[in-house]
């Protein structure tokens, strides 16, 4: 399985909205997204790689964020 160290990408995607951590989890969770809320947290802090899936899942959830505020898709 491919692992990711890019949570830096989704920690700049988002710091551009007023969304925190649990809100983001939230989409997340919803979207299939499998790591627990702490997970998530320590990813966007740097710590430990995921995999490409969970990833993904974790983008498209900020990514659906900007399209409902009218953005594009930074992330």
């Amino acid at each position: 399985m491919k692992t990711v160290n890019a949570g830096a990408s989704l920690a700049a995607g988002l710091a551009m909205t007023n969304l925190g951590i649990g809100d983001l989890w939230l989409r997340y969770f919803a979207l299939g997204g499998a790591y627990p809320r702490q997970k998530l947290q320590a990813y966007l802090d740097g710590v430990g790689g995921w995999s490409a899936h969970e990833h993904d899942v974790a983008a498209h959830a900020l990514n659906e964020y900007f399209v409902d505020c009218g953005m594009d898709h930074p992330v």
